[in-house]
């Protein structure tokens, strides 16, 4: 078994209002406790952070790094230190992985439950795109004398090389 620790995932979904809506609803005011995964792993943070009435890739790009403050301000130590810099390098976007459904992806993954029998369960697939979002990190200033083509660059593919 494996566990993550202080792990922060953020999951979007998208349809009609009116379901989004009751989803929402009902996170806030669970009927039972809310676990992840197990029991003696509830979270520790609201699990909903509202409802967007925008496309969902432009929700997941404006939604803010969700890590900790003392998560932001090591990244932003780290950065400065691999800039050569001798001080934190506060960007105003940071690169985050993220799987999007999309029906014209180029990926195909077996996840989606068709049955949550215990006896026979079984799931379909669905087609998924991977990209890289850059995210507002949720600095309360940023630094403006950041080399281009770095971090805040929406041009800037870390990837383009390797044929991604």
């Amino acid at each position: 078994r494996f566990y993550l620790q202080d792990a922060v995932f953020v999951a979007a979904l998208e349809g009609p209002p009116g379901l989004l809506t009751t989803l929402d609803r009902a996170v806030r005011n669970p009927a039972f406790p809310l676990a992840l995964g197990r029991r003696s792993c509830p979270p520790t943070q609201p699990l909903s952070l509202g409802l967007r009435t925008t496309d969902m890739e432009t929700a997941l790009r404006s939604e803010p790094w969700q890590a900790s403050a003392h998560t932001r301000e090591q990244y932003a130590r780290r950065l400065g230190r691999e800039r050569g810099l001798h001080q934190p390098l506060h960007t105003g976007t940071i690169d985050r992985a993220a799987t999007i459904e999309d029906p014209h992806g180029d990926d195909r993954l077996q996840d989606a439950p068709v049955s949550f029998d215990p006896h026979q369960r079984a799931f379909t697939s669905r087609q998924v795109r991977h990209t890289w979002l850059a995210i507002p990190t949720g600095f309360d200033h940023i630094d403006d004398d950041q080399p281009h083509g770095q971090a805040d660059d929406p041009d800037h593919d870390p990837f383009a090389l390797l044929g991604w």
